[in-house]
């Protein structure tokens, strides 16, 4: 270790770390974070944010410190400026000894159309690394890191032991969406769909059966139509046949028009009972 960086860390106020016997939880320090390709720094330093509140949430730790958090108790950027503590195993030299036991650690990155998150946790008296997790999450956007990170946080301390197995499988478990959301809301989608086109072929066959009764008014009674290419027999029997084929369309469409509000029915009454 630089000379430099052991005189800060003697500089430094001292706090033991919490023992772990009868059942103490251990401190951890939350560093930044690192950018890699196609990521931006403050794009880091957010998914930071949100890797600290996982952390924190998964109630593995009894305390947590976040990266800012150390910076502005010691003046960390400026420090590592002046020493050039820039690697995991320098800060993790500080965190020891502001009295964190455990390090959480990682990089987020992206190549072509996936980002690939890292996260390691290093337990700082044997700077050993304790777990590791590394996620490849579809860069649909740029918070789409946001929906991996509290699962990836459950993996890392469930793999170091320091949390259930069970939190990691009930958190893959959980509904993609909430209870009654989206297939529910597929249902009423469908209802709506079935008796909205139900009833416009409804009126489809309405106006086609209005179509084949004038087929056989409208020449016969109305206005008489005028036919020199029909002898009379043929004209008899020219018109029912075209009033005929008209009525089974129309049949047709109020067919395909009961079919449509069946299933929109019965999707309400599917919507109703889930």
């Amino acid at each position: 270790m630089p000379q430099n960086v052991l005189w800060f860390l003697l500089l430094l106020p001292r706090a033991e770390p919490a023992a772990q016997s009868g059942g103490q939880k251990p401190t951890a320090a939350v560093f930044q974070l690192a950018a890699e390709h196609g990521v931006t720094e403050g794009v880091a330093r957010l998914l930071t944010e949100s890797l600290v509140n996982e952390v924190r949430a998964s109630g593995a730790f009894s305390q947590v410190t976040s990266s800012r958090e150390l910076e502005d108790m010691v003046g960390l950027e400026r420090q590592r400026q002046l020493m050039n503590c820039d690697s995991n195993s320098c800060m993790a030299e500080i965190a020891g000894v502001l009295g964190s036991e455990f390090v959480v650690l990682g990089n987020i990155g992206r190549l072509g159309d996936e980002y690939l998150l890292t996260l390691k946790l290093l337990q700082v008296r044997s700077a050993k690394v304790a777990a590791s997790v590394s996620q490849r999450v579809p860069a649909v956007s740029e918070t789409a890191p946001l929906n991996e990170m509290p699962g990836a946080v459950r993996r890392l301390l469930s793999d170091a032991h320091l949390i259930a197995a069970e939190a990691v499988s009930g958190l893959a478990a959980q509904p993609a969406t909430p209870p009654g959301g989206g297939p529910r809301l597929s249902l009423l989608a469908l209802t709506g769909a079935g008796l909205g086109l139900g009833g416009v072929m409804a009126l489809v066959a309405l106006a086609t059966f209005a179509a084949a009764a004038a087929t056989i008014v409208v020449p016969y009674f109305l206005v008489p139509v005028r036919t020199p290419f029909l002898t009379g027999d043929q004209r008899d029997a020219f018109f029912p046949i075209v009033a005929s084929t008209v009525a089974a369309g129309g049949t047709l469409f109020l067919l395909v028009s009961m079919a449509l509000q069946g299933v929109g029915l019965g999707a309400a009454i599917l919507g109703v009972q889930g």
